[in-house]
């Protein structure tokens, strides 16, 4: 019986981590060359569903959206990939990112080598997360 209770209570918990980051976010991504770097706004829209993730990324004003794959949320913890379209082909951008109340710090790692591209991205919640289900 306690092991029932227990197990409850963490799948509960889990559940009730995972709800807030539900809505759209906002931040800046640095970008450009060694020696300059320009700021493009980044918008996120999330969707959690259970431990899947799920949403879009537009970059910059007129950026379209691009749609989140492999999704995965654990606890306060979070990640996903987006494909990107260049002038090279389509390359696979990684992403892992914490939640923090209305906070998100965001890393992003790209490449053969997963090598992580500019600093932590701060984004800030821009519409309030759902109200729970009755």
């Amino acid at each position: 019986m306690r092991t029932f209770i227990l197990t409850a209570v963490l799948a509960f918990t889990g559940m009730a981590v995972a709800a807030p980051i539900d809505g759209k976010w906002t931040g800046e991504i640095k970008r450009g060359g060694k020696t300059e770097s320009k700021a493009a706004v980044a918008v996120f829209d999330f969707k959690a569903e259970g431990n899947t993730l799920k949403g879009t990324v537009a970059l910059g004003k007129k950026g379209s959206a691009v749609e989140i794959h492999d999704g995965t949320i654990d606890g306060d913890e979070f990640s996903f990939s987006t494909i990107v379209k260049g002038k090279k082909g389509e390359r696979t951008v990684r992403w892992k990112g914490t939640l923090k109340a209305d906070q998100i710090e965001l890393t992003q790692s790209a490449g053969k080598k997963n090598r992580a591209r500019g600093g932590a991205i701060t984004l800030k919640r821009t519409t309030p997360a759902a109200p729970p289900a009755a």
